[in-house]
């Protein structure tokens, strides 16, 4: 087993464009996963989230609530916005350790729109813009996997054949088979097992306890 390494570590952002999309839809439906479990990340942070044989990972995680958000909606927003400050930085050719704050970004979107993919800055303004400043999910596709799909299917077969597209619909039919699993008492693993360099996605999901 390889020792776990950080995306600020493993040098994420010098990786190709469609491969960093394909790893964001697959960090975002593991989001969706822990929210369905009634989970949510509590840390954002690059070096909080790993990858260790072929498993990206988040390992800051709680259980949703009132210590931690008004409500589901408004954790699941949280997520939300601060992965999208994750993809901010994974695409911008910055070289900071560190996210920037979600409300400037807000303010000023449009001076930092032109970092994400053209097919995905929509979806971001969205996020940032649209529901950020109404404090309420505005809009159908609050997950990016979603967006993805919903946009490939809506493209030609050679568009719909995108790397992020098939990790997309792969990890998402498998996440949706997979069965219950016991919860953990301190912090929360949820991980989803996935190759860069085949088709095929299998993905795993597991607990695991760290001390505190």
């Amino acid at each position: 087993m390889g020792d776990r390494v950080s995306l600020m570590d493993m040098n994420f952002k010098n990786m190709p464009v469609e491969q960093k999309r394909a790893a964001l839809v697959i960090m975002d439906l593991m989001l969706k996963k822990l929210h369905a479990k009634n989970m949510m990340v509590t840390d954002f942070n690059i070096h909080n989230i790993y990858f260790q044989d072929g498993i990206y990972f988040f390992s800051k995680t709680a259980p949703i609530s009132s210590i931690v958000a008004d409500n589901k909606e408004m954790a699941i927003l949280n997520n939300m916005i601060w992965m999208s400050m994750v993809a901010l930085w994974a695409y911008s050719d910055h070289s900071s350790n560190s996210l920037l704050a979600p409300l400037y970004v807000s303010n000023h979107f449009a001076n930092f729109s032109f970092w994400y993919p053209e097919e995905d800055r929509a979806y971001y303004k969205s996020i940032l813009v649209d529901s950020y400043q109404a404090g309420k999910v505005v809009g159908t596709d609050i997950y990016l996997s979603d967006h993805v799909i919903k946009q490939s299917k809506g493209h030609s077969s050679t568009n719909a054949s995108s790397l992020a597209y098939v990790k997309a619909t792969e990890a998402g039919r498998a996440l949706a088979s997979m069965d219950e699993a016991a919860f953990g008492h301190n912090f929360f693993l949820l991980t989803v097992a996935a190759s860069l360099v085949v088709i095929m996605l299998g993905v795993l999901f597991y607990f695991s306890n760290y001390l505190v």
